[in-house]
């Protein structure tokens, strides 16, 4: 009997063992991702954030041309140094600065877990919370409870090109996601994601650029939203 409880407890032990096995190669990992391609005027990527090389000009009111060559002076110049009608330019940069920012960070930890989908999909932006959306300034987003697709009854995907996912919503409003960064931003040990929501008024002329910090706790779990700036 005791031979038996021990080969019992032997094969208990394989199979406890296979269990995990199969359940953390379940689980992937993923190294910090930078789209460098969306960097506007990026001529060599650094080690850190203050060796980022860029080379841009915007114009001042006075038609004087403002070079930025790094992220400092890209975060140093103010909406009143650019000529107006170039005001979104400078915002751009900015947010790709900030999440050129949180990429280096996110390299100090490296490969972390993810359940976050590879490439940005139709699905996942839609069952994204319905915050999710450009800040236009009146309503406030914090009453927007439940999922995007919930909340914006006209939704329309318009395209989906190589992670890029465009929808029309409410209002004449059309709407760019795509992925800045990639990383553990937020220190929990999963990975985040930043997306850039590039926007325009088809009916006006407004436009602009918002930047979205998404995580996934779990690979059942909805997808949330951490902050928007």
């Amino acid at each position: 009997m005791k031979i038996i409880a021990l080969i019992f407890v032997f094969i208990s032990c394989i199979f406890l063992e296979s269990c995990a096995t199969n359940q953390s190669s379940d689980v992937i990992e993923n190294i910090p991702y930078l789209n460098q391609e969306e960097l506007t005027g990026l001529v060599n990527l650094g080690e850190n954030l203050s060796s980022l090389h860029l080379d841009y000009a915007l114009d001042s009111p006075e038609g004087k041309e403002l070079h930025l060559e790094s992220c400092v002076a890209v975060n140093n110049t103010l909406e009143t140094d650019v000529e107006t009608s170039q005001y979104h330019l400078l915002q751009l940069m900015k947010v790709n600065c900030m999440a050129a920012g949180y990429y280096f960070e996110a390299l100090k930890i490296g490969k972390v877990s993810s359940f976050l989908p590879a490439t940005l999909n139709a699905g996942f932006i839609k069952s994204l919370p319905a915050q999710a959306a450009p800040n236009l300034g009146g309503q406030s987003l914090e009453n927007r409870n439940g999922t995007l697709v919930e909340i914006e009854k006209n939704l329309k995907v318009l395209s989906i090109d190589e992670g890029v996912v465009e929808l029309s919503l409410a209002d004449n409003l059309v709407v760019k996601y795509l992925i800045m960064a990639r990383g553990d931003f937020n220190h929990d040990g999963i990975e985040d994601m930043l997306l850039r929501l590039d926007w325009y008024i088809s009916s006006a002329f407004g436009k602009g650029f918002d930047l979205l910090m998404v995580t996934q706790a779990s690979k059942n779990a909805k997808p949330s939203l951490v902050w928007r700036r």
